[in-house]
């Protein structure tokens, strides 16, 4: 037993439409009473606060202002930290001695979710948050490794774990047990024993593309077939007999819950080194890699996204980003809790809604990736763009055009930032940062741009007036941290955790226990840092090294077009080419001619930057944290569905060459270089792929497009 047993909490929760009325028991002022008390001002205390999460979740007890929202429903701070206790009490009952203490959540962005963040912190747990976009050997893998003794979903994604072949406990299955086990009611449930469902699923979004909002699996029927599933360390949130389950715990207090029973062993308050979350990298080839961060991390992390986004007690963060993914919890959430600020809820994100739930909620603040932002900006403009209270996106990868274009429509500051999800390395932007680059080493961080093969750092980038780079071949490498990053390793991968920090070079010994971040960068003159793109984004044509990012950066300006992704294809005889995927604008058509004036228009476009291939698509396709899937794009290169334009390879070896020479001369070509005709593009046709898969097989690279 963890906690002393109360009455439950979740019944008046649930009144007046989820908002709470009244006071709850060892309410104060409102302002906390715990270590990390808050500031009565409007501006959280930063700086040196709390050195746990669990010490910010306490902080909340007694605090009656609203703390979250998720559609109707409405919970204040002071329940948010009920509620947590409440279920780090349960937890202790249910967890196995002896097991880790792992919870893998498998649930969209209701609050449910902030809720086993919160208790997972007092009851030194944590959190494992599981991708609902994984299937079958993939998520059972993902559920193994990661050693979860406690799964928390819904009823929706109840059919993705039947008939896995989990740990005992963990298996779901119709026909394994004698009846309903905790949390399994015998049929469906009004809700979440915390108010009325928030809603079925995504919200249909067309401009989303097809992969951005994945469709869940469908809900299970109604009826007692539900309730014939074994295990009893399954929790439904959306099932009565969750909400049954908790009611012994009503009035429990975050101060009186303790630690459950694991490998720290049970009694040991959770400390800074005590492990609070495992979320998986959002690598797209071979099996992800769980990354730890402790709650000293993310305490931290919250704490200084509070001095520097500069948070007040007053504002909403929006959550609209998978909370599975690092980018909701350590940029979203845990900075709103560190400020003592409230959040708000979006199942997925939507297009559509995003204005509308800024306006409902009072959101001030959201994080974001590059595409939803360009998401944002495909939908129609309206005269009331900039009718709302947001003031500040955070986030990455969304491009000095996208960046411009958001703030001029909607009148809102998007702060690109840096920072791996391991924690290894982070820049922060500075108000003399200038257009195209990121930023600044973060406090504490010895960034270096080094070659990937000898650890030697590189000369500075030179850049012309236009901001063209002069110098790529010998200034873009790889960032690494040289100083005391915080990167914890991955859990039970010693080889991946090894491989962030080995040496380089022979021996192994040149940057040995740096970071090295797999990404490219350059560094200019001022010391500004530039991201370049992927270790795997590195492009090589005509011998000369290219960032994909560079040129995504110049194509985002091409006005058709919503969406960018600049990716390498094999070329048939050494190297690489050029391919982009241009997503386009509702009922635009590719038109060749104004594509390439608009090339030679560029000022900063470099000789060999010049798509080869042009793939038009409806949408990009995304990973489930909405980047773009550029491993698939590879994978398809020129042999999709979609149609693709290109620049015929008639000119020497690359194209570019005499005219009529070398092994693609028969393909036919545009036109010498500088000639009006070189940046010329025509349909690639089934009879050009034909004779372009001849090459590859001549010259015995067939195997390379498959890569």
């Amino acid at each position: 037993m963890t906690a002393a047993k109360g009455k439950a909490n979740s019944k008046d929760e649930g009144k007046d439409k989820g908002k709470v009325n009244g006071t709850a028991k060892g309410a104060s002022d409102g302002r906390g009473d715990s270590v990390g008390k808050r500031s009565s001002s409007g501006k959280a205390a930063g700086g040196c606060g709390p050195g746990t999460v669990a010490e910010l979740v306490q902080a909340q007890w007694g605090d009656q202002r609203v703390g979250a929202r998720c559609g109707e429903r409405v919970l204040t701070h002071h329940e948010l930290a009920g509620g947590a206790a409440a279920r780090a009490a349960l937890l202790g009952e249910l967890l196995p001695r002896g097991a880790e203490p792992h919870i893998g959540v498998l649930l969209d962005n209701v609050l449910e979710y902030p809720l086993w963040l919160s208790a997972a912190a007092l009851a030194g747990a944590a959190v494992v948050g599981i991708n609902p976009t994984r299937r079958g050997p993939e998520l059972m893998r993902d559920i193994g490794h990661t050693d979860c003794a406690l799964l928390i979903t819904e009823r929706r994604y109840l059919p993705l774990l039947t008939g896995l072949e989990l740990e005992p406990g963990l298996g779901i299955g119709p026909g394994h047990g004698p009846g309903p086990g905790p949390g399994h009611g015998p049929g469906p449930g009004p809700g979440h024993g915390l108010g009325p469902d928030p809603g079925p699923g995504p919200d249909p979004d067309p401009e989303l593309g097809p992969d951005s909002s994945p469709a869940p699996a469908p809900r299970p029927a109604p009826g007692p077939g539900l309730g014939m599933v074994s295990s009893e360390r399954v929790l439904i949130v959306d099932d009565p007999a969750y909400e049954e389950l908790l009611r012994p715990y009503e009035g429990v207090s975050p101060r009186d819950t303790l630690p459950v029973a694991g490998r720290r062993g049970a009694g040991a308050a959770p400390g800074p080194g005590t492990l609070m979350l495992l979320y998986f990298t959002s690598g797209s080839t071979g099996a992800p890699k769980a990354a730890l961060c402790t709650q000293g991390r993310l305490a931290a992390a919250g704490r200084s996204l509070v001095d520097f986004l500069g948070v007040r007690r007053d504002d909403v963060h929006y959550l609209c980003m998978p909370m599975f993914h690092g980018n909701a919890v350590i940029a979203g959430w845990a900075p709103a809790l560190a400020g003592g600020a409230g959040i708000a809820l979006r199942r997925r994100f939507s297009a559509s809604a995003f204005l509308p739930d800024v306006r409902r909620y009072g959101a001030t603040y959201f994080t974001y990736v590059g595409r939803a932002v360009q998401y944002l900006l495909a939908t129609p403009p309206a005269p009331d763009d900039r009718d709302h209270p947001l003031r500040t996106g955070f986030g990455t990868e969304a491009g000095a055009v996208d960046v411009a274009r958001f703030a001029e429509r909607f009148g809102v500051r998007l702060i690109e930032g840096y920072g791996s999800s391991e924690g290894g390395a982070a820049i922060q932007r500075t108000p003399d940062t200038p257009p195209g680059a990121i930023g600044r080493p973060a406090p504490g961080d010895d960034l270096a741009v080094v070659d990937p093969e000898t650890g030697d750092e590189l000369p500075p980038a030179r850049l012309d007036a236009s901001g063209r780079l002069l110098n790529g071949e010998e200034a873009i490498g790889e960032l690494v941290n040289r100083g005391r990053s915080s990167f914890e390793g991955y859990w039970r991968n010693p080889e991946a955790t090894a491989d962030r920090t080995r040496g380089r070079s022979t021996g192994g010994q040149a940057g040995a226990g740096w970071y090295w971040t797999g990404d490219l960068f350059f560094r200019d003159t001022e010391g500004f840092f530039h991201f370049a793109g992927r270790t795997d984004d590195r492009l090589r044509v005509d011998s000369e090294n290219l960032a994909a990012a560079m040129i995504e950066n110049i194509l985002a300006r091409y006005a058709p077009a919503t969406g960018v992704a600049v990716y390498a294809v094999p070329d048939p005889v050494a190297g690489d080419q050029v391919m982009a995927a241009l997503a386009l604008r509702d009922g635009a058509g590719f038109d060749p001619e104004d594509f390439a004036a608009f090339l030679a228009a560029q000022p900063d476009l470099g000789t060999k930057m010049a798509p080869r291939f042009v793939r038009t698509v409806a949408a990009l396709p995304v990973t489930a944290t909405n980047k773009v899937h550029r491993v698939a794009l590879r994978r398809t290169g020129f042999r999709c569905p979609e149609p693709v334009w290109w620049r015929p390879m008639g000119e020497g070896p690359m194209g570019e060459g005499p005219a009529g020479t070398g092994p693609m001369s028969h393909l036919g070509h545009p036109g010498r270089p500088g000639h009006p005709g070189h940046l010329g593009y025509r349909r690639f046709t089934a009879e050009d792929r034909d004779a372009l898969l001849d090459v590859y097989r001549e010259h015995d690279r067939m195997a390379l497009l498959e890569r």
